[in-house]
């Protein structure tokens, strides 16, 4: 995973580079970047190995000259940018990966939020109530028509502010509704 393995060709006068493929420190594959032909090798050595192997010389000679040559140093370089590319591209279909998991939970999430919605909307319609709810992030709160009706209220008589609510609460309940909330807020380390 650090970078290319180079080392010469078992079968004499190439050099071989490989590496191994990652994503997310996990190996998924082996990866032979390629061989070329190790320019200080030379035609009498190939033939050497040629009979040490029992093959034909003009083939094998004619196969080594048909391999484009280059220094073991040009080779590295070649074999290190290539591992470089394959290795981003490893890590961005990796995390392409991962996004695509991660955006199918969120969908997975809000569907089931969607029926849970449902449910509950069947639920206090059948119970015939009301419902309201604060979103804290916001500041804003939902009343229900149900709710609205419940109260006394037109749909369009209630805002959706806190002050608005505190608006149709009693005069003489307000400060008690307010330290309430204050109180409930602290002991949820919520901070407004």
């Amino acid at each position: 995973p650090d970078g290319p393995t180079i080392q010469p060709c078992l079968s004499g006068g190439l050099w071989d580079a490989g590496a191994s493929i990652t994503g997310g420190n996990r190996h998924g594959a082996n990866w032979l970047i390629g061989q070329v032909r190790d320019q200080t090798q030379t035609e009498g050595k190939m033939r050497e190995y040629a009979l040490a192997i029992g093959a034909d010389e003009t083939a094998v000679v004619e196969a080594f000259y048909e391999v484009p040559a280059m220094s073991a140093d040009q080779f590295k370089s070649i074999a290190q940018a290539l591992f470089t590319i394959a290795d981003q591209l490893s890590n961005m279909a990796y995390q392409n990966v991962q996004q695509a998991r991660f955006i199918t939970e969120i969908k997975e999430a809000q569907e089931k939020l969607k029926k849970s919605e449902n449910q509950l909307r069947f639920a206090l319609e059948g119970a015939n109530d009301g419902l309201w709810d604060w979103n804290l992030k916001t500041n804003e709160i939902y009343f229900s028509s149900r709710w609205k009706s419940m109260a006394g209220y037109a749909d369009n008589e209630i805002g959706n502010r806190p002050d608005d609510w505190v608006a149709i609460v009693h005069p003489d309940d307000v400060e008690n509704l307010k330290n309430s909330i204050t109180a409930h807020l602290r002991e949820s380390n919520i901070h407004m």
